[in-house]
């Protein structure tokens, strides 16, 4: 939506609340409800507050796979193959569903409600500046105005198992085939896979390639960490647009910083075809 004025352009809100406090757990502004901020919410919660039963979604559209054909091995197998979010939930053993409850929904609607009335009061102005705001102020207040006591509440969280890697969990997985010059190439990166402990070569393996959320490239091997890549150009100017608020740039230019990013898109593709 609009959230920020002119010539910013729309964005997406996306939060988690507790449905048994109604406690706001996480926040961010995103350019878009995509995959990624259902990565970084699902990262957020696990590393403050522990492993969920359950999460439930306003909407799945970025969570499941919607609107693609099905390739041939999904065909045959009957099934879509999961989604990023999905696939890091399952591996956290978290159940997904949609919200139900009316006291849930009454509890989403009233955040936004609250927020769409402080942006304009706090003078913000673009996203990097609404998530610093959203971090150092709006959560804790709207916490301390909203969200009921949990005592007496049965515990639900789980503890997070010692040797996970949230990192890894919450990121984007693919699976590649490393060819005959040991490299292997997702979307626009080419990762080259140095000689390891216990052999020379990895030529035609079948390897897991995950990019992390600050945009790096990691390279597994039966389970083993075996290369890593700096962040791509578009995460770089993803990275300014969602985290450099430092700058203090003036909305013209975070306008301008946002259609790059967007145009980068298509630049993936090409490489890509």
């Amino acid at each position: 939506g609009n959230w920020f004025p002119p010539p910013h352009p729309e964005c997406c809100f996306m939060a988690a609340l507790d449905a048994a406090t109604l406690k706001c757990l996480a926040a961010r502004f995103f350019t878009a409800e995509t995959a990624e901020g259902y990565l970084w919410l699902l990262k957020k919660i696990v590393s403050a507050h522990g492993i969920p039963e359950a999460l439930c979604q306003q909407t799945q559209k970025a969570v499941q796979k919607q609107g693609r054909r099905w390739t041939l091995h999904e065909q045959l197998r009957g099934a879509l193959d999961p989604s990023h979010p999905e696939r890091a939930m399952a591996l956290l053993g978290i159940t997904q569903c949609l919200v139900k409850k009316r006291h849930a929904w009454n509890a989403i609607r009233n955040l936004q409600l609250l927020l769409q009335d402080e942006v304009p009061a706090a003078c913000l102005t673009c996203i990097p500046e609404g998530n610093v705001f959203l971090e150092h102020q709006f959560i804790y207040d709207y916490n301390l105005r909203f969200a009921f006591s949990d005592q007496g509440l049965k515990k639900v969280w789980r503890a997070i198992p010692a040797g996970m890697s949230l990192d890894r969990i919450c990121s984007f997985c693919y699976d590649a085939a490393v060819d005959a010059r040991n490299r292997v190439r997702v979307q626009d990166v080419e990762i080259k896979i140095p000689a390891g402990p216990d052999r020379i070569s990895y030529a035609m393996a079948h390897v897991e390639v995950r990019r992390f959320l600050n945009g790096t490239w990691h390279v597994y091997f039966n389970d083993r960490e075996i290369a890593a890549h700096a962040p791509s150009y578009r995460d770089i100017v993803h990275e300014l647009v969602n985290q450099h608020w430092r700058f203090k740039m003036d909305p013209q230019k975070m306008y301008w910083l946002q259609k790059i990013y967007a145009n980068l898109g298509n630049l993936d593709e090409h490489h890509r075809t």
